[in-house]
């Protein structure tokens, strides 16, 4: 028991070796957008036929 023991503290212990190497770290980031985004599109015409059916099921349902 103490040598399982041990050897659970040894192993647990290059774990947290493996875990605390990172490496290198990059200072190579994305550049900030200076433009402002894209306004969406409009809703396409399959998803209006859905609400509209939606609507008449609702119409219906009540």
């Amino acid at each position: 028991d103490d040598l399982m023991a041990e050897l659970e503290e040894l192993e647990q212990e290059e774990l947290d070796e493996k875990l605390l190497d990172v490496g290198p770290i990059s200072d190579n980031l994305p550049s900030v957008p200076t433009t402002e985004p894209v306004a969406g599109k409009r809703v396409p015409a399959a998803a209006k036929e859905e609400d509209d059916e939606l609507k008449e099921l609702e119409m219906w349902a009540s």
